[in-house]
C-alpha cells in the first residue's frame, strides 16, 4: 500500500483491505508465519483508521523545564502519568510524546527525537498529533507561564 495517497483512502477501503489480506492470511494457520508484508500491511492500515477516529484533542502539559533535555527523555519513560499525545515543556522548547518517544515540535535539542524533514505535524501520523503540535508550539517560553491561555485552546 502506498503511503503517500493514504489520506485519499476511506476508512471503509482501508477495511476491506484489511478484511481481504486476513482471509488471504488464513491458510498459514493460526499463529503461524505470516508473509511480512502483507501482515505489516494490516497493521499499517489498522493504525491509519484509529488515528483518524481517535486524534489527540486533549493532551496534558508537562513542565520539565526545571530539567535537562536527557533528564526529561529518561523521566518519559518512566513516568507513568506521561500519556501518548502529551506536551512536555522544557528549557527553550516543547515537545510531544509519539507513543513512547518524546519528540521535538518546537526548539532544538539532542536528547529528544524530531520528525523526518519535509514532514509535518498536519499529515504525520495521519494527524493524530496536529492539535497536540499545535498547542505545544504556542507554549510560553517565560518561566511564569508554562500553560496556554484556555481561550487560545480554543
Amino acid at each position: 500500500m502506498a503511503t503517500s495517497k493514504v489520506n485519499e483512502i476511506s476508512n471503509e477501503k482501508l477495511q476491506a483491505y484489511i478484511d481481504k489480506a486476513k482471509v488471504g492470511l488464513a491458510g498459514y494457520g493460526e499463529g503461524g508465519v505470516f508473509k511480512r508484508n502483507r501482515y505489516q500491511g494490516i497493521d499499517d492500515a489498522t493504525d491509519i483508521i484509529k488515528n483518524r477516529k481517535h486524534p489527540i484533542t486533549n493532551p496534558k502539559i508537562h513542565d520539565l523545564r526545571h530539567m535537562s533535555h536527557g533528564e526529561a527523555y529518561n523521566h518519559t519513560q518512566v513516568s507513568d502519568h506521561i500519556k501518548d499525545g502529551d506536551i512536555l515543556h522544557v528549557k527553550g522548547g516543547a515537545g510531544l510524546m509519539y507513543k513512547a518517544w518524546p519528540v521535538m515540535v518546537k526548539g532544538e535539542s539532542d536528547a529528544f527525537h524530531h520528525i523526518k524533514d519535509g514532514a509535518n505535524w498536519d499529515s504525520f501520523s495521519h494527524g493524530r498529533y496536529k492539535k497536540a503540535a499545535e498547542l505545544a508550539r504556542r507554549l510560553k517560553d517565560d518561566e511564569d507561564n508554562h500553560h496556554v491561555e484556555e481561550s487560545e485552546m480554543e
